[in-house]
């Protein structure tokens, strides 16, 4: 059975930066401020792109980027959440015991005891 050709980022630069912007969470409307186009214009960006990709919504379109080296993780972490992320990483490898640990548990017991 052939396999299908390898798609290579089909996407447009401007395609490229408005799904990244998506995919840092912002909303349509904050991809127009920071774009400076009409939120119709990022409507069509993202559809187009979403095309492209062969996903339904936005959230496949991020993890196919993703998954095919269009974006890296790190292009999709906001500045700030990679500053905390290497914060806490710093914090946990200075002490481990400042890492938080899960709950313990114990399991309890519904059968009746002897009096």
């Amino acid at each position: 059975m052939d396999n299908p050709p390898e798609r290579r980022h089909p996407l447009s630069a401007r395609e490229r930066e408005i799904l990244l912007w998506s995919c840092r969470g912002k909303t349509y409307a904050e991809i127009a401020l920071i774009t400076g186009l009409s939120n119709a214009s990022i409507k069509t960006y993202l559809d187009q792109a979403r095309y492209k990709l062969n996903v339904v919504n936005l959230i496949q379109a991020c993890a196919v980027a993703v998954a095919e080296g269009i974006f890296s993780r790190n292009d999709i972490m906001a500045e700030q959440d990679r500053q905390a992320a290497d914060r806490a990483a710093e914090t946990a490898a200075s002490d481990p015991a400042s890492t938080p640990q899960p709950p313990q548990t114990r399991r309890l017991d519904r059968r009746r005891r002897p009096e």
